[in-house]
């Protein structure tokens, strides 16, 4: 067995400890923080309902309720952050071992004559050392969904009562309080960020939970907003010291100049998840993930060489995603990209599966999270919007008819107004356009002529062959259910899938 063989034995495991303890610790510490929140809001919450009594108390009652259950969510998908950081810590190191067992065998061997190497081929005699164990890793969670019904509208004419100063109080603790969560929270996006510059050996999706942050800061500043316009209405009635009675029809309008939404309803948590190509164990290319155990097939169908190498149609399987693409479950491809633009923020959704994530800012977005991407809305899908596209610039949404996303190396992927992808570039000589038939990718076409054609199923939810301009051809059957079976290619060379 000649050194070669052993894959990436002599590469160093591109993880950083000290990177994955400083995630690790700003997880653990804004968990500890919120746990302990919980608890205090439930106080603060009962002390102001102690005189506060009619709808309006419900409505306060149930607003409270959901914010302590978002402390409680939010602090378990942080602790599920922690353990996966941990784990993937001890099998970096586990790793480390394997290559090194690894190396130190291939060293001896190629210092060692040809003819014991022949014979130890044959017999079996000074093998490729077993390395290290794998980790397990922590099972994935469901996302946390809490039931949730609003409360009941108030009756005709009914009344609510308060003390403005508790209500003041507890305005004031939950400001408090969520001072130290945002700056807490900073501290963890700027530990994710460095975790993914310098732990690329295996990626943590932790989007959920930098998207469950930043809605949990809009709703406690909302929830302070209530809580203040609510007072002031009661101490415009009778004072700030004493208990005032004013109609739930005069709170609602209230509210409503405010711009305050009146119900806080609980947010949709998502455990983070840990994602990433595979990695090999040391000895050879395994499809198998060490550290996860998921198995990811990355698959070339039609590529180009020369001057249009940018022009290609891949496709990747994931086996821990629920996704369903175009070539059936578990797969993503180039006609599955496409971006996803929300109230909350956006996300890029790759050729290969992944996500990135663009967290809302102002009217814009910021900086993808761990990831050095930009996105940007443009007037129009030219390319001197694109251009115009600069990293770290103004990110103002401008109403116009799409979005680009932009890298520091001078990459852009552009994309219309429905997310579809329009056309991506690397420089000169590199343009890709994207030829779409309602949903379905039909074509992708070089700025130089070449171009590959898709063709679907009659019910257009599969693709069923892949057609090159210079002749090239790939064909895929599927089964009963839907699900990839089979590639066939030019003269006969063909995958199956189980």
């Amino acid at each position: 067995m000649s050194s070669g063989d052993l894959g990436a034995y002599d590469e160093p495991v591109p993880f950083d400890d000290g990177a994955a303890d400083g995630l690790k610790s700003a997880a653990t510490v804004l968990s500890g923080t919120l746990k302990d929140q919980t608890t205090s809001r439930s106080g603060w919450a009962s002390t102001a309902l102690a005189e506060f009594r009619g709808h309006y108390a419900d409505v306060f009652e149930s607003n409270a309720k959901a914010a302590s259950t978002d402390c409680t969510n939010i602090a378990s998908a942080l602790d599920d952050l922690a353990a996966e950081v941990e784990a993937l810590k001890e099998a970096a190191a586990a790793e480390r071992e394997r290559r090194r067992k690894a190396k130190e065998w291939a060293d001896r061997q190629e210092k060692e004559w040809a003819i014991k190497s022949w014979w130890d081929d044959r017999v079996g005699t000074d093998k490729p050392p077993v390395g290290a164990e794998h980790v397990p890793m922590p099972e994935p969670h469901d996302p946390v969904t809490t039931p949730w019904t609003e409360p009941a509208p108030g009756a005709a004419g009914g009344v609510s009562s308060a003390r403005p100063d508790d209500l003041r109080t507890y305005s004031s603790n939950v400001s408090g309080a969520n001072d130290t969560v945002v700056t807490q929270k900073g501290t963890l996006e700027g530990a994710i960020t460095d975790f993914a510059d310098k732990c690329s050996w295996c990626k943590i999706n932790t989007s959920g939970i930098t998207t469950a942050l930043a809605s949990f800061e809009t709703n406690n500043t909302n929830e302070v907003n209530w809580v203040n316009t609510v007072a002031a209405a009661f101490e415009a009635a009778g004072g700030s010291g004493e208990i005032s009675e004013v109609s739930d029809a005069a709170l609602a309008a209230s509210l409503a100049a405010a711009g305050v939404t009146e119900n806080r309803k609980p947010l949709d948590v998502q455990a983070p998840t840990i994602q990433g190509d595979p990695q090999t164990s040391g000895y050879a290319d395994d499809p198998v993930n060490t550290t996860t155990g998921n198995f990811v097939e990355p698959e070339t169908d039609l590529s180009f060489s020369g001057g249009a190498a940018s022009l290609v149609f891949s496709r990747m399987y994931n086996s821990l995603s629920a996704s369903v693409g175009v070539f059936g479950p578990g797969w993503a491809s180039t006609a599955d990209e496409h971006l996803l633009v929300d109230g909350e923020g956006a996300v890029w959704v790759q050729a290969s599966g992944r996500h990135v994530v663009f967290p809302r800012l102002a009217d814009g977005w910021d900086r993808a999270d761990g990831d050095s991407f930009w996105l940007t809305a443009v007037t129009d899908t030219g390319i001197a919007a694109a251009e115009a596209a600069t990293t770290g610039g103004d990110t103002t949404a401008v109403g116009g008819g799409g979005f680009v996303v932009s890298d520091n190396r001078g990459g852009r992927w552009c994309f219309d107004r429905a997310g579809r992808p329009a056309w991506v570039s690397r420089g000169a000589g590199t343009r890709v356009e994207y030829e779409w038939a309602g949903g379905r990718l039909v074509g992708l076409w070089h700025e130089w002529g070449r171009g590959i054609r898709l063709e679907w199923n009659p019910e257009g939810s599969r693709v069923v062959a892949l057609v090159a301009s210079d002749g090239r051809r790939v064909d895929y059957t599927y089964d009963e259910s839907g699900r990839l079976v089979g590639a066939t290619g030019d003269g006969g060379a063909a995958r199956s899938y189980a």
